[in-house]
């Protein structure tokens, strides 16, 4: 099957080649000043945490640059992330992340690291986070993306991918720039980022907020939304459960469809003697009720989730007069929140309220030592300390929860059960919140050298031991081999691991109902479904083998192939139970029958094994650059050797075109997807699917120097430029859509000011 997998890409390769190849590098129409290598192969520092060539770097990297940033309007990491082969985005795809992202099929948003220079501004205990509009690009110099696990540098979640933001020389001269734009469903977007530039010290900051009321997707799609338009738009009427007949309704208030979305993003950084030091705060709001069935869940304004994470750091940098030690001392703090206003309202909480809330701190020691023997040999070591508190997301919660009061004083109780039975006896149930502290400690070794002037390596190894879960070891081994000018080999092992985070391990919710004798007297309460805790999961652990070549054909024409095979093994996979199972359900929660219970365990193992084959080309006509890529990547791969793929189409194609004239640029983009498997089954035991579709994008703007010091540019951002209907999988299982509907399409026009 793999072998398969491998041959299947090399159809494109023989159709497509021959016409690039035809590209005469002698041309006087290409550009002379400038290569695809100098266009593609830039310093990089991810890989290793050392500076490099991309070509050089020990891994399968995509780097955009801040010229490819502007020409291409990527205001948002999600718009980057989208052009990159091999990642797939399930857009409105939950309602407690909105979306979802699969990395070389391995899917979650838990399963990547989001850095801003080095510092992890992504969740710090691992709880699945909104990667969207909160990630702004206004102050990137560049943006790293490495495939594959990461672990043996990063440690737990580095197991999909990292991502690197690198932001702009925080030392250059001062400057500010301003963008402001508008488009349809009013939708506004507003930035500054400014640079200041002292004798001794120099600062950044970069503010952006982001509002919209979204398209109303019960308009554009009535099929989906027949149930709102109907009976909830009419007559106010809701199902009672996803387990109850149809017909079993509710009457509920009427309200207007809404589903705002909100996020700002705030950086400052600064540079004093030999230390840096920066604040990051990302937030971001949307509808509690994406990717779920409207006669389940109501789609009104103030049902939301909100997420904020803030991260402070502070960074020392010590350099020996020879330049051969190095010492990196950092200090940082982070903060997850989901914040006490999100709240869903849906059958669960029987359509009022269910307010959710969780935390995660961390505060995290690092010190790195690199020693450069020789021009050939560099030494890395590092050690860090980290110290972690966590309040997973609770059970929905009767009202919203106080952060300034300790949660078990708050006299909280399970949504429900503020009843009292036959007998005058009060039935309601506190809340439980499994509140845990632990420490990380990490040390990590890599040893780069070059052996010969075509070939290098690098080999390392990472220890983490951990208070919750214990210990791991993650080594990585890489290859890299230039036998000719215009090819470089990359053969590539690593392995990763995955911690089973709180979020993931100690969540709970679900609902508890009356219980009543013949006469409609109450008696007690049960629980029909709930998702309990398991504090014993073990960490998942990926291996990953994968090769990558490049042959630069000319100049201006090159060709990437990358094959990867992965194995994640002790998968973590929500499991039903409907009757006790030692050790892990009692038939009960808090002393109360409970008829289905769904635990997280580990179970199974999933392979995934594909690759990418990308051109990428570049041209001129006159002072026009031209930059092109188009790349085919197939996704494979299955669970437990039976059971496919899902969330990651077998087939994908994304394609670019970035014209660059000087004052004016264009760019169109696309990105064709088969179909995408859902993890629910239908009545003939076959997963659900989202159909396949083709979408395309156009960026344009036109720049105006007005004097020596300020210019102005006009852009225009249109997403899903023929408006074609299509859907993404979602990831909700009985109350969501399997194929959920997706916007259309978005127009925005706006002017960025620099001075």
């Amino acid at each position: 099957m793999r072998i398969y997998t491998f041959f299947k890409l090399l159809p494109v390769v023989l159709l497509v080649l021959p016409e690039l190849a035809t590209a005469n590098p002698e041309d006087e129409s290409f550009l002379d000043s400038i290569s695809l290598e100098e266009l593609l192969d830039l310093e990089v520092v991810t890989a290793s945490k050392s500076a490099q060539r991309a070509s050089d770097a020990p891994a399968t990297i995509y780097v955009i640059s801040k010229q490819q940033i502007a020409n291409r309007g990527y205001r948002h990491l999600e718009q980057l992330l989208d052009d990159i082969p091999e990642i797939e985005i399930q857009r409105k795809a939950t309602a407690e992340f909105n979306n979802f992202y699969s990395f070389r099929g391995i899917s979650g948003n838990d399963k990547v690291v989001v850095l801003m220079d080095g510092y992890r501004i992504n969740s710090p205990t691992g709880s699945p986070q909104v990667i969207a509009t909160n990630f702004n690009l206004s102050d990137a110099e560049r943006v790293e993306v490495i495939l594959g696990p990461a672990s043996a540098l990063y440690g737990a979640d580095a197991l999909s991918g990292i991502i690197n933001i690198i932001t702009k020389n925080v030392s250059a001269d001062s400057s500010t720039q301003l963008h402001v734009s508008g488009g349809n469903w009013g939708t506004r977007d507003l930035s500054i980022n400014s640079r200041y530039k002292g004798d001794d010290l120099s600062l950044m900051l970069t503010a952006q907020f982001y509002q919209t009321d979204g398209p109303n997707l019960a308009e554009e799609y009535p099929d989906e939304f027949a149930w709102f338009n109907n009976e909830y738009s009419q007559l106010g009427l809701v199902q009672v459960s996803a387990f109850a007949p149809p017909d079993v309704t509710l009457t509920v208030p009427i309200e207007p469809y809404a589903t705002p979305t909100k996020s700002h993003f705030i950086h400052l950084t600064g540079h004093l003697d030999q230390a840096d030091f920066g604040f990051v705060e990302t937030f971001e709001s949307h509808s509690a009720s994406t990717g779920l069935r409207p006669e389940l869940n109501l789609y009104v304004k103030d049902a939301v989730i909100a997420t904020k994470v803030q991260n402070i750091y502070l960074n020392h940098t010590y350099k020996s007069r020879d330049n051969k030690l190095n010492l990196q001392t950092s200090v940082s703090h982070s903060i997850y929140e989901l914040l006490p206003e999100s709240n869903f309202k849906n059958s669960f909480s029987s359509y009022n309220p269910g307010y959710k809330y969780g935390k995660g701190e961390t505060s995290k020691f690092e010190e790195q030592v690199t020693y450069v023997k020789d021009q050939n040999n560099q030494l890395t070591l590092g050690l860090t300390l980290e110290s972690i508190t966590s309040l997973p997301k609770t059970s929905d919660l009767p009202f919203k929860f106080d952060t300034n009061t300790p949660a078990e004083l708050q006299g909280l109780f399970y949504v429900g059960t503020d009843i009292v039975d036959v007998n005058g006896n009060d039935l309601s149930v506190p809340q439980v919140f499994f509140e845990v502290k632990y420490e990380n400690y990490a040390s990590y070794f890599q040893w780069q050298s070059t052996l010969t002037e075509s070939f290098s390596i690098t080999a390392g190894v990472r220890y983490d031991f951990n208070t919750r879960y214990g210990s791991t070891v993650n080594p990585r081994v890489a290859g890299v081999y230039k036998p000719f000018e215009d090819w470089t080999f990359k053969l590539l092992y690593n392995e990763g691991f995955l911690a089973p985070s709180p979020y993931v391990s100690l969540q709970h919710f679900g609902a508890f109902t009356p219980t009543t004798d013949i006469d409609d007297n109450i008696t007690g309460l049960v629980g029909g479904f709930w998702h309990l805790p398991n504090p014993d999961l073990e960490p998942e652990e990926l291996t990953s083998r994968e090769i990558n070549i490049t042959w630069d054909i000319s100049d201006n024409l090159r060709l990437n192939f990358d094959y990867y095979d992965n194995s994640l093994e002790k998968q973590i996979s929500p499991v039903l139970f409907f009757a006790p199972e030692p050790g892990l359900f009692d038939g009960t929660f808090q002393g109360i029958p409970v008829l289905v219970a769904e635990i997280p365990v580990n179970i199974g193992t999933t392979d995934t094994n594909g690759g990418t084959i990308k051109f990428d080309h570049l041209g001129s006509f006159g002072d026009t650059q031209i930059v092109s890529y188009i790349a085919y990547t197939y996704s494979g791969g299955e669970l437990n050797a039976t059971n496919p793929l899902t969330y990651s189409a077998e087939d994908t194609y994304k394609a670019g075109v970035e014209v660059d004239a000087g004052d004016w640029s264009l760019f169109i983009s696309g990105i064709r997807r088969s179909d995408t498997l859902h993890q629910r089954i239908d009545n003939n035991g076959k997963n659900l699917f989202s159909p396949g579709f083709t979408k395309i994008n156009l960026y344009a703007k036109y720049e105006h120097q007005l004097n020596s010091s300020m210019s102005v540019t006009y852009f225009a951002r249109v997403t899903n430029l023929l408006d074609k209907k299509h859907y993404n999988a979602s990831i909700e299982q009985l109350q969501g859509f399997a194929a959920s509907p997706q916007d259309p399409r978005a127009i925005q026009l706006g002017v960025n000011l620099k001075f």
